[in-house]
């Protein structure tokens, strides 16, 4: 289909993670991403920004710099992300201004 065809060459250009706003800019309507939820092919990540499963899914650490823009990444996950490390860490370990939006 062409509209399947459209949607996979916004989530490319996106790296697999894109925001509604992306859809409306190519002149979708908000329905699609509810078609597209309701048929498991994309999940919500947050209100407005999705995330595409599937081929080629999008790194952990590029997800959490899109949910948390103002974050650093600190401690082990530091040292993994920047190759120091090859353990992988439990969790993600976040530091962020103590006045920052919730």
């Amino acid at each position: 289909m062409l509209i399947d065809k459209q949607v996979r060459k916004i989530v490319k250009n996106k790296n697999g993670i894109f925001r509604t706003a992306d859809f409306l800019e190519q002149g979708f309507h908000n329905r699609l991403l509810n078609v597209l939820l309701r048929e498991n092919k994309i999940i919500r990540l947050k209100r407005g920004l999705y995330q595409w499963i599937g081929d080629g899914e999008a790194e952990e650490a590029t997800v959490l710099f899109l949910l948390f823009p103002d974050a650093v990444l600190n401690m082990n996950s530091a040292l993994y992300y920047h190759g120091y490390t090859d353990r992988t860490p439990e969790r993600w370990h976040l530091a962020v201004d103590k006045n920052s939006n919730k």
